[in-house]
């Protein structure tokens, strides 16, 4: 749960010495844990007056978006994988776009399994131990 600005705004503000309180008794009145009044302070102490506010909490890395181009390549991938007598599972299919297309264009391992499901393809991954003796 974000604390409120006014929240940060009194703990940026508190000093126990002037205000006669601990830092406890402080921490009850406001409805915060200690660690909270710590970590906001210390956010202070780094960046100024500008650590009372919180930092984005959006992703660094936005979803990459993917068309239909990116889906036939995976399957075209898996089909010279497989003509080749090599694994053609997921990770092989990441490793033989990420050779030929290059890694800012290249969808994730578990990307690649869902469009292989969503198309139809069985995994070729044993499913249980038993299959791997």
């Amino acid at each position: 749960m974000a604390i409120p600005l006014h929240k940060r705004r009194k703990v940026a503000d508190f000093d126990p010495v002037r205000d006669g309180k601990t830092v406890t008794q402080f921490c009850k009145e406001l409805g915060i844990s200690r660690q909270t009044y710590h970590n906001i302070k210390n956010r202070i102490a780094q960046k100024g007056r500008a650590g009372i506010v919180p930092d984005s909490t959006a992703p660094k890395n936005p979803i990459k978006k993917f068309d239909e181009a990116d889906k036939i390549a995976v399957v075209h991938a898996r089909q010279q994988l497989m003509e080749q007598g090599l694994d053609y599972g997921p990770w092989s299919i990441y490793y033989f776009l990420f050779d030929s297309i290059g890694a800012d264009r290249t969808p994730s391992r578990s990307t690649i399994a869902l469009w292989l499901q969503e198309l139809g393809f069985r995994c070729q991954c044993p499913q249980t131990a038993a299959e791997f003796l």
